[in-house]
């Protein structure tokens, strides 16, 4: 019971994790182990957010003569607003995301007493452990890709230029103090919205991974089974009731893990794969047409999130199959004829399992990622014979 209360504690610790980084824009879901309240930081981030996105309103009324300045302020908008969509995910529906990693922490505390079921779940806190550092890296790397790239820019062009060509309002950004405050400006929301987009996407991908340990656990409770059957037989009716139960009782547990998870996920999945589809066309559109060097990191930006979404999401489906397949070949016709049927009906509860979706409208999985990609493939061949 000790062991499986510090698996959870370490569990729930790859979350803290998560929120450490993002700790000083006020977004983050827990304070001392608790569901995190709205502070300055939090309206601080949340003011810098709305000028954000209304900033181009301005600039699109008052500069309209140069078409990449339109394409950048294009990008400009949707980056806002699906930061505006994240943001909504980590401060308003912080209760619902903590529910979830709760949740599955609470799991690993009732089923951990196993060590099969905690050995399944060391491996995964591991995986998190490891991969959380190196998706951080490469936000940052992005990140300052994208302004070596606008620096470099800046070089070769008259005058100053900032990120997007979107400037705060009333202030001559030609100006020492001006470009010096929109400088300023830029790096402070560039680092909020970057860390906001990392936490939002290893949140959902700490908490799917926790779900591949939950299938798992399940395919080990039914082997443990039949396991105990050949050694020992059916006569212990008592003991096959409660380990069938054990096995039901998981199973229950994952579907409410992954109903909270769809709860406070959907939307967040949804916009992301919504607006990078809308950056990368716009993106495409400015590389292809105008030679937009700028849009090339924000494409590839686009392009990380769709792929990295439907990548867990798809490597949960593999564990579904892997899942259904290893509690198909148990051998329950060892089980008493009356707790056969009772096995049955784990079966097909196996075969109802759904990953996670953006807001019930399109799967995210191999699929998905696939057709992504397709018409991607199909804008940019659009735009080829469009300009030859």
């Amino acid at each position: 019971m000790a062991s499986a209360t510090l698996t959870a504690q370490e569990c729930f610790e790859v979350f803290e994790g998560v929120d450490e980084i993002i700790l000083f824009t006020g977004c983050n879901i827990f304070e001392k182990g608790k569901v995190a309240k709205t502070n300055f930081k939090t309206i601080f981030t949340t003011s810098c957010d709305i000028l954000y996105t209304f900033m181009w309103i301005f600039n699109v009324y008052s500069e309209t003569e140069h078409s990449e300045t339109t394409l950048n302020n294009f990008s400009a908008e949707i980056l806002a607003l699906q930061a505006t969509v994240k943001l909504y995910f980590l401060i308003i529906n912080r209760s619902k995301i903590a529910a979830v990693i709760n949740y599955g922490c609470d799991f690993i505390r009732e089923f951990g007493i196993n060590p099969s079921v905690k050995e399944i779940f060391d491996k995964y806190i591991g995986i998190c452990n490891k991969w959380r550092p190196i998706i951080l890296r490469i936000y940052i790397v992005n990140a300052i890709s994208f302004w070596i790239i606008c620096g470099m820019v800046a070089l070769f062009t008259d005058g100053p230029f900032l990120p997007f060509a979107i400037y705060l309002p009333l202030i001559d950004y030609e100006s020492p103090f001006g470009y010096g405050l929109n400088v300023a400006y830029y790096l402070i929301v560039s680092s909020f919205i970057n860390l906001g987009f990392f936490t939002s996407e290893m949140l959902f991908v700490s908490t799917t991974i926790m779900a591949y340990g939950q299938t798992e656990s399940i395919a080990v409770l039914c082997e443990n089974l039949a396991a105990y059957l050949e050694e020992f037989g059916s006569n212990d009716i008592k003991e096959i009731n409660h380990r069938l139960a054990e096995i039901i009782k998981t199973q229950q547990r994952h579907d409410k893990f992954m109903e909270l998870q769809e709860d406070a996920f959907g939307l967040h999945s949804f916009g992301v794969i919504f607006f990078s589809l809308l950056l990368i066309a716009v993106t495409v559109f400015g590389v292809m047409l105008n030679g937009w060097i700028t849009g090339i990191p924000i494409c590839m930006h686009g392009l990380w999130q769709i792929t990295s979404l439907c990548l867990i999401g798809g490597f949960y489906m593999i564990k579904v199959d892997q899942l259904q397949t290893r509690v198909n070949s148990v051998t329950w016709y060892n089980l008493p004829w009356r707790k056969q049927k009772m096995y049955t009906c784990i079966i097909y509860k196996t075969q109802l399992l759904k990953g996670p979706t953006g807001l019930s409208r399109f799967p995210l999985n191999f699929e998905t990622m696939i057709s992504c990609y397709k018409s991607i493939y199909q804008f940019m061949t659009v735009l080829y014979n469009f300009t030859h």
